[in-house]
């Protein structure tokens, strides 16, 4: 299946699951503003894609409101929104703009955002609580620990306290919390709710997600060279201040995820290839801007291992 279609397929689902959530009031359309249409999709696709992969699902399922897979999908992506609506506000990193639009609080107001992230947070779980599965509390105990106060909200606490631009280990930390969390979340969810899942398997795909997290995060900071940085992006992009630490940390973990993500995993492995061949494809185009900031020769194996996890040929 070609990767934008399943995007769609996964898109409607989360529409359908969201409009049961909502109250019959005019705040409605705030939550939907909030949501809808969502990005890229990256941490849904990663976990619909290990769904697919240990189960007999398919992938009409995502598009259906009472199914385990589509409730998943929308709990990662109505998870994701809400950390993006509390992001964007004037406490935390003060953001007018969201996916080419007036951020919910420009748009509808501070205490209508603050309570839009509230009620996102709050239908996310209540998604996962309607899961029929026999792994639902085990996957419940581990979600609630890494997005809850020892995971993504405490990455949350080092990147706002400034405390993740003390050190170089602060900001991988930072990035292993705030933003590989719910990517390990999302591939622990996928395989919970397959059939038969075990243990070990999750273990494995733990800590494939804490690989694609860290190097997701850095792989963004790198391209956002190509943008023009305001005053909070230039002090947490480590390759402004640590790029020859920053070249060695991601050539390290883009081989973790080459080493660790498995063999058989097709579905898994063509999602991957595309968020990897989008990122190449942004490196070559706007090269010479990221040139000013480290050497061709930290490039080089950068792009090496994001040709080879996109099989570009």
């Amino acid at each position: 299946m070609q990767i934008p279609e399943f995007q769609k397929i996964i898109e409607r689902g989360l529409e359908r699951q969201l409009h049961t959530l909502l109250p019959n009031h005019s705040i409605a359309n705030a939550y939907t503003w909030a949501s809808l249409p969502p990005g890229k999709l990256f941490r849904p696709l990663l976990s619909a894609a290990i769904y697919l992969n240990h189960s007999n699902g398919r992938p009409e399922e995502f598009d259906q409101l009472t199914s385990n897979a589509s409730k998943m999908a929308a709990f990662l992506e109505l998870h994701h929104s809400y950390t993006l609506v509390h992001d964007d506000m004037p406490c935390m990193d003060d953001d007018d703009l969201r996916r080419g639009k007036a951020s919910t609080h420009k748009q509808f107001g501070e205490w209508q955002a603050l309570l839009v992230g509230d009620g996102l947070l709050g239908a996310s779980w209540r998604l996962i609580s309607q899961i029929d599965h026999p792994a639902l509390l085990s996957f419940f105990k581990y979600s609630t620990w890494a997005l809850g106060p020892k995971g993504l909200l405490q990455g949350q606490v080092l990147d706002l306290s400034e405390e993740m631009t003390l050190s170089f280990n602060n900001l991988i930390l930072t990035h292993k919390l705030k933003t590989a969390r719910l990517i390990q979340t999302a591939l622990v969810g996928g395989y919970c709710i397959s059939d038969n899942p075990s243990f070990n398997t999750a273990k494995a795909y733990h800590k494939l997600g804490e690989a694609i997290g860290v190097s997701f995060q850095l792989l963004d900071d790198l391209t956002e060279l190509t943008e023009e940085l305001g005053d909070h992006e230039q002090a947490v992009n480590p390759w402004l201040w640590a790029s020859i630490k920053s070249t060695e940390t991601l050539v390290s973990y883009l081989e973790q995820v080459k080493e660790l993500t498995p063999s058989n995993a097709e579905l898994l492995q063509e999602v991957l290839a595309h968020y990897f061949g989008t990122i190449h494809k942004k490196i070559e185009t706007h090269q010479e801007s990221i040139l000013n900031h480290l050497s061709e020769e930290q490039l080089r194996p950068v792009k090496s291992l994001l040709k080879i996890l996109s099989h570009t040929k």
